[in-house]
């Protein structure tokens, strides 16, 4: 031990002041982040950004690997110095990378971000916006993790032949993630047709609600309960779409109410024509060509006759999806609430029930 002591006391020495200097080095890139965080945007700040807490980490850490691989020289043989050197630097690289792609990663998803924000506030589509931003974000992770990749020898080597073989790994990764590939095409397919929009009002089979976000993977539906339905994009390219806000905005509601047989269709046709017309939601959606031949503004008429009732329909015009619906629930209510007042009774069903005399009553 004394031996030891004697022939490598400025060693020891050097080492300690090693493990000081890591500390320090550890300490200061603590407060730097803390001091870079008050001056930083809320959408990078650091409390809220996994990004740049992982850059954090990257750099103790690579602080402390530099640290150790010091203290290691010191004691090492000199024939080993040229293996920790491959070490040493093979760390540094990939710790370099790392930060790169992280923060490369951060920043253009910061850019889209503010991009989309600013899209939103001037009321314009953002929804290849969207798209480009998930697209870009995972381009810059899967070219940082090759490159990480080609550093290290045993994985150099299968990267290389991997990508050499670029024709059969498709043919690998098109039988092993077909559906993953289905759903990625049909982002892209959504994004290049654009059959609709971030913001967009859509009724896809029996689901309905307005587009959140169009992801490589899937696409975001809050419906109107403001729960968040995830569709796969392949499955929203098969199936039967409608889009309430496609080109033309403006809806038709068709308010249907029964009547009896022995009220006056009429006069509910005339009640029914008069409260929509009223209505601050509705609107004139007629043609010169209607306007020239004197078409009313709401078309009104006996469309059938059911077992109990007279059915008398009115097409009501509004600009948009929800102003229909608005529309439609305080037509209904007041449309009820008139037809009692001028005595128009809402059919409902009947049912005649004979007894066996009043059968036989009947026979004869």
């Amino acid at each position: 031990m004394k031996e030891f002591l004697d022939s490598h006391g400025s060693d020891i020495v050097l080492a300690g002041i090693t493990v000081l200097v890591v500390v320090l080095l550890i300490y200061l890139i603590h407060k730097l982040f803390a001091w870079g965080a008050e001056r930083l945007p809320d959408a990078v700040h650091p409390k809220n950004n996994r990004s740049l807490i992982s850059v954090k980490r990257i750099l103790q850490l690579l602080v402390v690997i530099l640290g150790v691989m010091e203290i290691i020289y010191l004691f090492a043989d000199d024939d080993r110095t040229e293996v920790y050197d491959g070490y040493l630097k093979q760390g540094i690289y990939l710790a370099l990378v790392g930060m790169i792609t992280i923060i490369l990663a951060m920043l253009t998803n910061y850019w889209f971000r503010e991009a989309i924000h600013k899209r939103a506030i001037r009321e314009q589509d953002q929804t290849n916006l969207r798209f480009l931003r998930y697209v870009s974000v995972v381009s810059i992770y899967f070219v940082g993790i090759l490159l990480m990749l080609f550093a290290i020898p045993s994985f150099s080597g299968l990267v290389k032949t991997a990508l050499g073989g670029a024709g059969i790994l498709a043919i690998v990764i098109g039988v092993a993630s077909q559906e993953a590939l289905a759903n990625l095409i049909g982002g892209f397919f959504i994004i290049w047709f654009n059959p609709f929009k971030v913001g967009d009002t859509v009724k896809i089979d029996d689901l309905q609600g307005s587009v959140v976000d169009i992801t490589l993977r899937h696409t975001v539906i809050r419906n109107y309960n403001n729960n968040r339905i995830i569709i796969p994009n392949s499955v929203v390219n098969k199936v039967r779409l409608i889009n309430f806000n496609i080109d033309d905005t403006r809806v038709v509601e068709r308010i249907e109410i029964g009547i009896s047989y022995e009220s006056s269709v009429t006069r509910a046709k005339e009640i029914m024509k008069e409260i929509c017309e009223a209505h601050p939601n509705c609107i004139d959606a007629r043609s010169p060509e209607d306007h020239e031949l004197g078409k009313p503004i709401v078309r009104t008429a006996m469309i059938r006759i059911e077992p109990s009732a007279f059915v008398v329909r009115a097409w009501a015009w509004a600009a948009s999806y929800g102003q229909g619906f608005d529309m439609r629930c305080d037509v209904v209510e007041e449309i009820a609430s008139r037809f009692s007042q001028e005595g128009i009774t809402i059919a409902y069903p009947h049912v005649t029930v004979l007894t066996k005399e009043q059968q036989s009553v009947f026979s004869k």
